[in-house]
């Protein structure tokens, strides 16, 4: 006669390999007792089937929902599971549906409690992250034209009349940002020059450049992917 852990080690096998099979399924209320009762028999029998059950911690057989006569089906494995709170990138919480079972899915692997990697931070009064703060808050206050006071107007494409910021509202810009920046903006607008004049978010100052759309938006932050050579935009150069 086989010892008993032996038997449960070998039903546990038939219980899983049976697992595998029902995941394939449309879901029903029939093959939702099916799942229930199997994943009772492998949480009660635990101890004698945890080396069956931890071979396949890379296979979706665990339904996680909250109630499965209601949600919508969705199988997870073990390896993309854990008992949080929340979701974390790839990694889902177990769902109510699966908490009853929280031996089977501890043996099959699951994290008990997943932290996310975190990577090494510089202080946050370095003088780098600080000027890093700067430069997307600017960024941030330009894209949604708060404080602007100057729009670009491009040699090629399309031109700005009155009033039509919106045309291209991605080329807007701080004068005093661009002043600190470069010397070639801080002479034109700090100098004796019409685009030293008073201006607003309104009515900002038309700045015609000699260089087209997709080199000015680039140098401003818009299009950050664009290969941009420097002899393209050598109006931000001092």
């Amino acid at each position: 006669m086989f010892p008993v852990p032996t038997l449960v080690a070998d039903e546990s096998i038939n219980q899983v390999a049976h697992l595998q099979i029902l995941s394939k399924f449309s879901q029903s209320e029939t093959l939702l007792r099916d799942v229930t009762a199997t994943y009772t028999f492998l949480n009660d029998s635990v101890e004698a089937a945890r080396n069956v059950i931890i071979q396949h911690h890379d296979e979706k057989i665990f339904l996680n929902v909250d109630d499965p006569s209601k949600d919508e089906w969705r199988w997870e494995a073990a390896d993309n599971l854990a008992f949080s709170t929340h979701d974390v990138e790839e990694v889902q919480r177990v769902r109510h549906f699966l908490t009853p079972f929280k031996n089977l899915l501890l043996s099959a692997g699951v994290l008990p409690v997943y932290q996310p990697p975190v990577a090494d931070a510089s202080p946050l009064n370095s003088d780098s992250v600080l000027l890093l703060q700067i430069r997307t808050g600017f960024n941030d206050m330009r894209k949604a034209r708060q404080f602007i006071d100057v729009v670009f107007v491009p040699s090629s494409g399309p031109q700005l009349g009155e009033g039509e910021i919106g045309v291209d509202s991605e080329l807007v810009a701080h004068r005093n940002f661009l002043a600190v920046y470069t010397d070639y903006f801080r002479d034109a607008f700090c100098g004796n020059y019409k685009e030293a004049l008073a201006a607003s978010s309104s009515d900002p100052i038309k700045f015609p450049v000699d260089y087209p759309k997709p080199c000015i938006a680039a140098v401003l932050g818009e299009y950050p992917r664009i290969p941009i050579s420097r002899d393209r935009c050598m109006f931000m150069n001092s």
